[in-house]
C-alpha cells in the first residue's frame, strides 16, 4: 500500500519538478549560473527568500544543476533547496563605497560652501583668494571626506540582492532535491 501511495505522489510531483527546472534553465544561461556561483559559494551567510518567507542560510553552496545546498560545510549532513524554489538571493557586502560617496559630497560642498563664502566677503589686500584656489580647495576637501567616509563605513554591513526571479511561481510546486548522503529532500511551496 505505502509503496502504490508513494508511485502516484512521485507521479504528482514529477511535472513540477521538471517545470522548476526548466524556469532555471531558461531564465541563467551557463555564464550567468557561473557567476552567480561566484557570488554565493564564497559567502558566509546568505539570504534567500522564497514563498515560504525570507531566510539566512549559512556556509552555502550552489552546484550545478541548480541545488543550493546549506548548512554544515561537510558534504555530509547539508540541507538542500532548488534554486527554481527560490525567488530572490542576497549577500552581504560593505557599505565602505556608500560611506565614501555621502564623505565626499559632505567635505566638499563644505569647502566648496566656504570658499565662496571667502570669495563674497573677502575685501582685504593682505591675501589674494581665487576661484581656482575655491576649486582645489573642494577636489582636496571632498577627496578627505571620501576617504574618512569610507573608513567610517567599512564596518558596517548591508545585504545586496545578487539574484531575482523572473519567474516567480504563481501556483503551488513541491520540488524534490537529491541529497548528498542518500535520500531526497522534499519543499512544497504556495504563493499567496
Amino acid at each position: 500500500m505505502r509503496r502504490t501511495t508513494l508511485i502516484c505522489l512521485i507521479a504528482l510531483v514529477a511535472p513540477q519538478i521538471c517545470e522548476g527546472q526548466s524556469q532555471l534553465a531558461v531564465e541563467l544561461d551557463a555564464g550567468e549560473f557561473s557567476e552567480l556561483q561566484d557570488r554565493i559559494n564564497d559567502k558566509r551567510e546568505i539570504r534567500v527568500r522564497t514563498a515560504r518567507g525570507q531566510f539566512t542560510l549559512s556556509d552555502p553552496t550552489l552546484v550545478q544543476g541548480g541545488t543550493l545546498y546549506y548548512g554544515l560545510p561537510n558534504q555530509e549532513g547539508r540541507d538542500a533547496m532548488s534554486l527554481a524554489d527560490v525567488t530572490e538571493i542576497q549577500v552581504q557586502g560593505s557599505a565602505a563605497g556608500k560611506g565614501a560617496v555621502i564623505g565626499g559630497a559632505v567635505f566638499g560642498g563644505l569647502n566648496l560652501l566656504l570658499g565662496v563664502v571667502i570669495l563674497a566677503t573677502d575685501d582685504s589686500d593682505w591675501y589674494d583668494y581665487d576661484a581656482g584656489q575655491v576649486v582645489v580647495g573642494t577636489v582636496a576637501g571632498a577627496a578627505v571626506g571620501a576617504l574618512l567616509g569610507a573608513a567610517i563605513a567599512s564596518p558596517f554591513k548591508k545585504w545586496k540582492t545578487v539574484y531575482r526571479s523572473q519567474n516567480r511561481a504563481q501556483h503551488p510546486t513541491i520540488t524534490m532535491v537529491p541529497r548528498p548522503e542518500g535520500g531526497l529532500a522534499v519543499a512544497a511551496s504556495v504563493p499567496f
